[in-house]
């Protein structure tokens, strides 16, 4: 709200809770309040007592940065003074809180972060350097002055006013003959900010709710608690529950279970992964490409962009891994409104069309830069993705132009999803046969783990008695009797557990394996033998100690490795 101003020669702006920052700020809370709720909501009662800890940690932090974002929010203060002589702000970076409009040559907007600011030009002035590569990150000749503390009808508002002074300040010093002054200046018949405010207002009319968007992320959200109600961890879900719940892979698929194509896009490996993928999916474009194309074009963009790159996963990812997320699906959305920006940048917003642009590339590019840098990222199905973004967001028409777009949608949509359901189709019959059995490895791999983890018990247990038999604080019956009523039954289970599982010749555990039943079998004879009587020593002893605590030693070492590959087998994108 404004306001103070002299009848002609003066206007001041105030910071509003209608603001862009005052609105990021009040985020913030809320985004604070909601973690919270969530960490309580997930932890069971037992670990309310570790909560504290994050809890007064996010606090300190958002309070922290708060305190920073308040600071250009103050109370009952301008923010930007103007009058006829120049603009005054204490936002202004650097210590000069002052610039006269004679000194003033233009004025530039721009946005940081969807935070917008206005970048001014000195004019020529000796001892000021125009240095953009200043360590401070200020150059004296561009001062900077942050408007997201005002709201958008006040920051049109200053802009307007600052453009009318510049161009009366520069018509006054042209007539005075000053050369001084850049052709370049602004064009000062428009106003960047009011262009975009009208262009998105043109949009909301097409759809106040993105409702396509939220019902997306919604559902996305939903069958993540299911999974996690179900056993699903927050930092990883187990590959074997993304398999049963419909996870992508070419051996299931190529048996006839096509529908994992499309519910492998609603699982997610972590709650990391669901974040990262929902925040993109709104930041990117959700809702701008679904205002843009339209609620049902939008749908085929995202479903189209999931299914096709599911599809091309079966050539590589899904051969050997269970392939979830929706990632392809939403890259497929950002590089359709890249190509939309592009087709149309003539007659878009050129603020928003260049932020947007430069955020959806830096995005893909993370992407891809993560995808190939790490080991267990579906590459193929984000790049299949992002092809078909780019086919169907060139093939769908824009409601920019209404009328072409009534004429056109409806044809367009048929031979978007004739093609999408014809690509699908083609990439599932000619992928190559999968080799290997994903569910039946899992099944190996569980059964694999359980037997190792069963034997590694017996033997830490096994090792504890064994160093409270030579500490003289258990008698040799003791410890045979407990060999023999407890240990072999133990080690028996474990071998028959082992003896079910059924590895592929080219797996390199194959051999650990063989050797771990062996070791446990000759154990296991070893401790079956009737106590005898230590040389020399007159005394009884349980079996052939030595020797079975050689074996029990060995045996350890191949179960620990084996349990180490077993964790790190199978991958999931």
């Amino acid at each position: 709200m404004h306001r103070t101003q002299s009848a002609t020669i003066s206007k001041q702006f105030y910071s509003s809770i209608k603001s862009p920052l005052a609105k990021y700020r009040n985020s913030l809370w809320w985004w604070l309040v909601a973690s919270w709720v969530f960490l309580i909501v997930i932890s069971k009662k037992h670990e309310y007592g570790r909560l504290w800890l994050p809890i007064v940690f996010t606090y300190v932090v958002v309070a922290i940065f708060d305190s920073i974002l308040k600071r250009r929010l103050p109370d009952h203060q301008p923010i930007v003074t103007l009058d006829n002589d120049g603009i005054e702000s204490q936002l202004f970076a650097g210590a000069i809180k002052r610039h006269s409009w004679s000194e003033l040559v233009e004025a530039n907007i721009s946005k940081l972060n969807n935070l917008p600011f206005i970048q001014f030009r000195l004019q020529a002035i000796v001892g000021v350097i125009d240095d953009s590569m200043s360590w401070t990150g200020i150059n004296p000749a561009r001062p900077v002055l942050p408007i997201s503390s005002l709201s958008t009808e006040d920051q049109i508002e200053l802009l307007e006013i600052i453009n009318q002074r510049l161009g009366f300040a520069r018509s006054t010093i042209k007539s005075t003959g000053n050369s001084s002054v850049s052709q370049s200046a602004n064009n000062f018949a428009t106003n960047p900010l009011a262009e975009e405010k009208a262009f998105h207002d043109q949009l909301e009319a097409y759809a106040p709710i993105a409702w396509i968007t939220w019902l997306l992320i919604g559902v996305n959200v939903l069958v993540w608690i299911a999974m996690w109600h179900a056993g699903a961890k927050i930092e990883q879900t187990p590959s074997e529950q993304l398999l049963s719940w419909g996870g992508n892979t070419a051996f299931d698929i190529q048996r006839g279970e096509w529908w994992r194509l499309a519910t492998a896009m609603f699982l997610h490996g972590s709650l990391i992964h669901l974040g990262i993928n929902m925040a993109g999916l709104y930041v990117v474009g959700g809702v701008v490409v679904e205002r843009i194309y339209g609620h049902l074009p939008f749908t085929l963009i995202y479903l189209g962009s999931g299914l096709i790159g599911n599809g091309l996963s079966l050539y590589f990812g899904a051969q050997h891994a269970v392939s979830a997320g929706a990632s392809g699906a939403v890259l497929g959305v950002a590089i359709a409104l890249m190509i939309g920006l592009y087709q149309h940048r003539e007659r878009l917003p050129k603020i928003f069309s260049k932020r947007r642009l430069s955020g959806i590339v830096l995005f893909v590019f993370y992407a891809l830069l993560y995808g190939f840098t790490n080991r267990g990222i579906d590459n193929a199905a984000h790049i299949g993705a992002m092809l078909t973004g780019c086919l169907l967001g060139l093939l769908l028409p824009e409601r920019l132009e209404m009328e072409s777009f009534k004429h056109r949608v409806k044809k367009h949509l048929i031979i978007g999803l004739s093609s999408t359901v014809v690509a699908t189709t083609a990439l599932v019959s000619m992928s190559p046969r999968a080799t290997l059995n994903i569910k039946s490895e899992l099944t190996n791999q569980a059964l694999l783990m359980q037997g190792a983890n069963s034997l590694f018990h017996e033997l830490v247990l096994l090792d504890l008695d064994i160093v409270t038999f030579r500490r003289g604080q258990m008698s040799a019956a003791e410890l045979d009797s407990k060999i023999k009523n407890t240990y072999l039954s133990g080690l028996k289970q474990a071998i028959q557990q082992l003896s079910e599982v059924r590895l592929a010749e080219s797996d390199q555990r194959l051999q650990m394996l063989q050797e771990m039943k062996l070791s446990t079998a000759l154990l296991v004879s070893i401790f079956e033998l009737a106590p005898f009587q230590k040389p020399g020593s007159g005394k009884t002893q349980p079996t052939d100690l030595e020797r079975a605590t050689l074996i029990k030693d060995k045996l350890k070492a191949i179960t620990a490795r084996i349990l180490h590959e077993s964790k790190h087998s199978l991958r999931t994108k």
